[in-house]
């Protein structure tokens, strides 16, 4: 049995420290837009991880307290063109593991993995396992939209149905958009990840998120000020919980 830790999905939700937007899905009676910080399991800010010595430090709900003994730890970065991967004994990260956290820059994903032996609940008896999962690192404040989310979900949905988009979005396959909020708060970097089907809603879809304006940039904990990717969804809301 892999155990697999998942944290909650930020649905238009672009503050880290504070409830700027909440846990907030915007929805017609047709479609669903939500905006994420590129999933990953989790999210951790950059000042928090470079000062991290062992588990505990990068997970709060590390389960210590039925894992009987790690036999192994491994920290890898999944997303640059040149993989690098330390492994370690213990809890407590070696040398080379704080030197690779250390490395990490905003918008790296850190893979974790560790084999443990624990008790089954169920037998009682000792077996070995694994956890996996991931870490993105993301600015100390990210970035978020004027006013919070209200002010991002009226702009949205007043401009996609201005554009007539929100009723043929409902007819056609989820797109997603990836963009980027740069040091100036402006949008760039606008790219279309999946099409709906119909390539004049995507160009028209593109054409609105690239007007956006009132941003206000990711910042470090020093104040400097911090480009950020997003990725931002669009389709049929189907309804349920």
């Amino acid at each position: 049995m892999k155990i697999i830790f998942l944290t909650s999905i930020l649905v238009v939700s672009i503050s880290t420290s504070s409830a700027q937007f909440g846990d907030l899905k915007l929805e017609t009676n047709r479609t669903q837009y939500t905006l994420e910080n590129e999933s990953t399991n989790g999210r951790i800010a950059h000042e928090n991880i470079v000062v991290a010595t062992k588990m505990s430090d990068l997970f709060s709900y590390y389960p210590g307290m039925w894992i009987e003994k790690v036999d192994w730890v491994q920290l890898e970065f999944i997303d640059k063109k040149e993989s690098k991967k330390q492994k370690g004994t213990s809890t407590n990260f070696t040398s080379d593991q704080l030197n690779l956290i250390k490395s990490c820059k905003v918008g790296d994903v850190l893979n974790f993995k560790a084999g443990y032996v624990a008790e089954n609940a169920v037998t009682r008896k000792l077996e070995n396992d694994e956890m996996d999962f991931k870490l993105k690192v993301i600015p100390y404040n990210e970035a978020k939209f004027r006013n919070g989310g209200f002010e991002f979900q009226k702009y949205v949905r007043e401009q996609f149905e201005k554009n007539g988009l929100d009723f043929k979005l409902s007819n056609l396959k989820t797109m997603f958009l990836k963009f980027t909020v740069n040091e100036d708060g402006k949008i760039t970097n606008t790219t279309l990840l999946r099409s709906c089907g119909n390539a004049d809603v995507d160009k028209k879809a593109i054409e609105t998120f690239n007007a956006m304006q009132s941003w206000q940039p990711a910042t470090s904990k020093d104040g400097k000020k911090l480009s950020q990717n997003f990725v931002f969804s669009l389709g049929k809301f189907e309804g349920g919980c």
